[in-house]
């Protein structure tokens, strides 16, 4: 986006406006050279600061001439944090709802889970647990926006196949 002074005017890449009457095509800013800017007068619009993830910040944006100014406030902490343990238990339950049915047969068979799946599913439990007392542990937003939870991944994932050799 590019800024001109003397007419207070915004000028989005790819868009088609009017200087001092004149109308210039969609792509003349992508084609211009530094001299055809100067020229009208158009400065490149400059960001200062970016954008944070809104699941823990208030982002806002100031235009003022040539400068755009992007400001990321922390949400509470404490509604963050109930957040993240929502949104910790809600992936949890994503993952093991799919396997319940292993664990409600081998309960009315009188039956056995397979032992991988056994100790996948405990394996997201755990993970659960040590995210929890992450998330709880942390004093600031920050904190919570940095950690990165690191899903086992399931048996199936796990599955090694053999290249099958072609006909000859």
């Amino acid at each position: 986006m590019y800024y001109r002074q003397e007419s207070n005017q915004y000028i989005v890449d790819g868009t088609q406006f009017v200087i001092d009457g004149i109308t210039y095509p969609l792509a003349w800013l992508q084609q211009a050279s530094e001299q055809d800017l100067q020229n009208l007068g158009l400065v490149l619009v400059v960001t200062v600061g970016e954008f944070k993830d809104g699941k823990y910040y208030n982002n806002s944006e100031i235009l003022n001439e040539a400068t755009l100014t992007i400001t990321s406030v922390a949400k509470p902490l404490i509604d963050v944090k109930t957040q993240a343990l929502k949104d910790l238990n809600a992936t949890a339950y994503s993952l093991l709802f799919p396997t319940d049915w292993m664990v409600i047969k081998a309960v009315e068979t009188s039956t056995t889970v397979d032992p991988a799946w056994s100790a996948w599913r405990e394996s997201i439990r755990t993970t659960v647990a040590n995210a929890v007392t992450a998330i709880n542990a942390c004093t600031n937003v920050d904190e919570i926006a940095a950690l990165t939870i690191n899903w086992p991944a399931d048996p199936n994932a796990l599955v090694i196949t053999e290249p099958v050799a072609e006909a000859v």
